[in-house]
This record gives structure tokens, C-alpha cells and sequence, in this order.
């Protein structure tokens, strides 16, 4: 079956040229330079595009310059108004929560002087109808007498009671 599959020998054989790897093919020189050549102003052009917006960004940065100050004066005195929203915020949170705990004990408070007007009116009915069911003695007021004290007349001390 291998004869099947060969070549007939009268048939021309086929050359094939050896390539090297990395080899230019040989190209007329003028191609080479004229190729050389606008690589080169490719590059010029992209060099001279790159320092026209770098002069342009520089400006535009000279001009924003004031700006940016103005800008980061704001910025700053907008954390500190923050900072004293946040104080003032804590601050009437802390009155808050005190002025709860007032509330909160009020309802004690005025049940206790709940309480203690109906005591005080107990009171002052019972007060009222002693007089008429019970006859109080009269008060009487007594004052006591002490005896002097003996003094020696030569030296005016005070002598013993």
C-alpha cells in the first residue's frame, strides 16, 4: 500500500526557498528612507502635540489656580460648620434626653401633690370641727423667775448662782 501513496518520479519536485526568521526582505532604499523618514515625523508631530497640551494644561492649571484655593477655603470652612452642626446636634440631643427625664418624673411629682392636697384637706375639715366638738383649755403662758447673781464689789467678778 505504500507504493500506492508514493510519488510518481517523473513529477517535478517542488523547491521551496529557506526563509530565515527575523530577515527584512530586501527593499530599495529609498523605500527604507522615505519609511525612516515618516516614522520620524510621526514622532516629531506627536512630540510637538505633546507639548502644545502640556502648555495648554499648564495654563488652564495657572488660571484655575485662585479657584482652587477659593475652592479648598469653602471645603474647610465647610467641615468646620459640619463639626459645630454635629456639636449643636449632640447638645440638643442631651437636652432631649433630660428634658424626658423631667417629663418623667412630673407624673410622680403631681401624683404625690395629688395625694397631699387630699390630705391637707382631710386635714383642714378635721381642723375646722375640732373647736366645735372639743373644748380646748386655754393657753396660758408663764414666765419663771431666776435669782440674781452675787458679785463681790472689790473686783466686780460675778459670784457663784
Amino acid at each position: 500500500m505504500a507504493e500506492g501513496i508514493r510519488r510518481p518520479s517523473s513529477a517535478p519536485a517542488i523547491v521551496r526557498p529557506s526563509v530565515r526568521l527575523g530577515a527584512l526582505p530586501n527593499l530599495p532604499s529609498h523605500v527604507a528612507t522615505m519609511f525612516g523618514l515618516s516614522v520620524a515625523g510621526y514622532g516629531v508631530a506627536l512630540a510637538v502635540v505633546t507639548g502644545l497640551q502640556a502648555s495648554s494644561d499648564a495654563a488652564i492649571n495657572a488660571d484655575r489656580a485662585p479657584l482652587a484655593g477659593t475652592i479648598d477655603a469653602i471645603s474647610a470652612r465647610h467641615d468646620r460648620l459640619e463639626g459645630s452642626l454635629r456639636r449643636a446636634s449632640d447638645a440638643y440631643a442631651a437636652a432631649a434626653a433630660g428634658y424626658q427625664a423631667v417629663a418623667d418624673r412630673l407624673s410622680t411629682v403631681d401624683d404625690g401633690l395629688v395625694s397631699l392636697a387630699a390630705s391637707v384637706k382631710a386635714v383642714d375639715g378635721a381642723s375646722k370641727a375640732l373647736p366645735a366638738s372639743i373644748a380646748l383649755p386655754p393657753v396660758v403662758r408663764s414666765v419663771r423667775a431666776a435669782p440674781r447673781a452675787v458679785t463681790h464689789a472689790t473686783t466686780g467678778g460675778s459670784g457663784a448662782p
